[in-house]
């Protein structure tokens, strides 16, 4: 069997040699396979000389064959066993890998065929050998990890599907148990329909009963028995009626006391309604007076400081002017209550406006309208004056005074001619014009502009009403305006509207860069209409017209003329940050309003004092 296994290898190896399958080896294709196995070609010429044993120059399968068995026989059977033992060397260093090693034997046979013929090969055989059973190991555990993956998720699959089966059978039961009470209601609202029906029909039965046995009772009475009974009911319901009667009677002169003190009490909602809106007149007369007797108040308030100040500096110069009054130098001076009360009065602080123009306005018509008494004052301060210290000699301060007199004499003469000179200018007419608009439009931002040539970038909201004073030269003739600056917010809207029933002119903004505000114009334009008694001027004016440089979405100008055209109301754009249109817009109102005065002789004013009317000197003294 060794033999025969032995040969079957020598057929192969001679196959594998025999390239074109011609059953002979020649020269050439014998020392090329040599050359490809590195071995010399001498001995390889030696070995085919030895196997070709006809000197024919090619090598058959038989002569193969045996010139290996002659000249390899012997070491074969030498180096069987030692290669037999090297294969089992191996399968001890393989450990237990050495047991994943497929077709045991048929590696065995190529193991021991390799160690006879090519030895030098061994060491790439084993590694393939282990580099094989290391794969085949981990497909093993693979295998069987995904054989145990397998097992639990067919246990997993198992297990929901228990559940499922599970659940299923118990939405079947509740399902079953549904069914079983709808069913058991339905048959039970069946039986007791069925039950109410037998028993209306036992009612009807027995009030048939009772029917029948009346009526054979009454047959069974006499007639004149049964007259009585029905003349009883008769009587009886007779005087059921005569009480219901009664009681529509008295609900009828209920009704007619009820629409009687109805009647009464809408005359008296009359009368309270009239005595209301007389009251809300009385009101806004009084609002106004107050405002006046305010503003009276603060200039009061101001002239007092200001008197204060003037007793406390003129406290020498009356003693200087009871020393000279027999000097005739100084015998046409004023008097030193008139000296205090020129020094405080501020209508002396007016300049002469006969150089002012519409279009370019002095600093006096950029005040807020309140006392100046102060400014005024520091006014003659800036005069050239001499004081000495408390601790000079009296004399040397008798001095200074003369000079501090003569000093101011002329002055004050000067003063009280400008004086006169503006009397003409001085106006008995305050108008009233409200500043009207949405929160956030610019309203006190135009205001400060106008009044205090000012502009802030953070102002808080106008919580209810701002007032301030304002005179501008209109026509050559100075008009006191009185402007309010009532808050846009809708909470304070029934402030706000209030001063429209009493405004001469109304100054309607909106801010050209909030579509919004510009929207609500007609709004505020069908409540000023609705609020006043007559047609007063307004003046629509676009707010923030600087901002259209900048690259923000604005109003054209045309949509402000339009709705300006369609209300037949004045327009402009102004801006208060540079102050561009402010006083022109102001202007323009203001003649339209005196136009208005003019043809309309109700025209609501106030008066005002003159500065050439008499005024009541304060008593004062140096004590106070």
């Amino acid at each position: 069997a060794e033999a025969d296994k032995e040969q079957e290898r020598l057929r192969t190896l001679f196959r594998t040699y025999d390239v074109d399958n011609s059953g002979s080896i020649e020269r050439n294709e014998f020392l090329t396979i040599c050359s490809e196995l590195q071995v010399p070609a001498t001995e390889a010429d030696r070995i085919f000389d030895r196997l070709d044993v006809d000197q024919n120059g090619t090598v058959t399968l038989q002569e193969f064959i045996i010139g290996f068995n002659d000249r390899y026989g012997e070491e074969m059977e030498s180096d069987g066993g030692d290669v037999s033992v090297a294969w089992e060397n191996f399968e001890v260093r393989m450990g237990e890998q050495a047991k994943y090693i497929p077709r045991h034997e048929q590696a065995s046979t190529l193991y021991q065929n390799i160690s006879l013929t090519e030895p030098r090969l061994i060491p790439q055989l084993e590694k393939v050998i282990m580099n094989f059973t290391k794969e085949i190991k981990q497909q093993n555990s693979e295998m069987e990890n995904l054989a145990l993956a397998i097992k639990r998720a067919q246990d997993q699959a198992s297990m929901q599907l228990s559940e499922m089966e599970e659940e299923m059978d118990q939405r079947i039961h509740a399902a079953e148990r549904k069914t079983r009470e709808q069913e058991k209601k339905k048959t039970e609202a069946a039986l007791s329909e069925l039950q109410r029906g037998f028993e209306n029909d036992i009612c009807e039965l027995q009030c048939k009963i009772q029917r029948m046995q009346m009526v054979r009772l009454f047959n069974s009475y006499p007639a004149h028995h049964v007259h009585n009974i029905f003349t009883e009911d008769n009587q009886k319901l007779k005087q059921e009626l005569m009480k219901s009667q009664t009681k529509v009677a008295c609900l009828r002169s209920e009704m007619d006391s009820l629409q009687t003190e109805l009647t009464d009490q809408s005359i008296t909602s009359e009368r309270d309604e009239e005595l209301m809106k007389h009251f809300s007149d009385e009101r806004d007369v009084l609002e106004s007076q107050i405002e006046i007797l305010q503003t009276a108040n603060r200039k009061l308030h101001d002239s007092n400081d200001g008197l204060r100040t003037a007793l406390e500096r003129i406290t020498r110069v009356t003693l200087f002017c009871q020393r000279m009054d027999d000097f005739p130098l100084y015998s046409r001076r004023p008097s030193c209550d008139t000296l205090a009360l020129a020094m405080c009065d501020p209508g002396l602080k007016r300049r002469n406006s006969s150089e002012c123009e519409e279009d370019s306005l002095p600093e006096v018509y950029m005040d807020s309208g309140l006392s100046t008494l102060r400014s005024s004052h520091e006014g003659y301060d800036s005069e050239p004056e001499v004081k000495g210290p408390e601790e000079e000699e009296e004399e040397e301060e008798f001095v200074n005074l003369l000079h501090l007199h003569s000093a101011s004499a002329p002055f004050l003469q000067k003063e009280e001619k400008d004086s006169t000179d503006l009397g003409y200018m001085t106006s008995e007419k305050a108008y009233r014009i409200v500043l009207a608009g949405d929160a956030a439009v610019g309203k006190s931002s135009f205001l400060l502009r106008l009044c205090k040539n000012e502009f802030k970038l953070n102002t808080s909201a106008t919580l209810g009403v701002d007032f301030q004073m304002k005179t501008l030269i209109v026509d050559g003739e100075a008009v006191l305006l009185q402007l309010w600056d009532t808050a846009g917010q809708e909470r304070f809207r029934s402030i706000a509207k209030s001063y429209f029933r009493r405004a001469d002119g109304v100054l309607l903004l909106y801010d050209v860069t909030c579509e919004k505000s510009f929207l609500n114009v007609r709004e505020w334009v069908d409540m000023i209409e609705d609020l006043s008694h007559e047609d007063i001027p307004i003046m629509l004016v676009g707010n923030k017209s600087d901002l259209r440089t900048e690259d923000v979405t604005c109003v054209p100008t045309s949509y402000g003329e339009k709705l300006a055209m369609t209300y037949n109301t004045l327009f402009c754009e102004t801006s208060a940050k540079d102050g561009s249109n402010t006083v022109e817009a102001v202007l323009h109102l203001a003649r339209q309003v005196i136009k208005q005065a003019t043809f309309d002789d109700k025209g609501h004013y106030q008066k005002l004092p003159s500065l050439d009317a008499p005024r009541k000197k304060p008593n004062f003294s140096c004590c106070n």
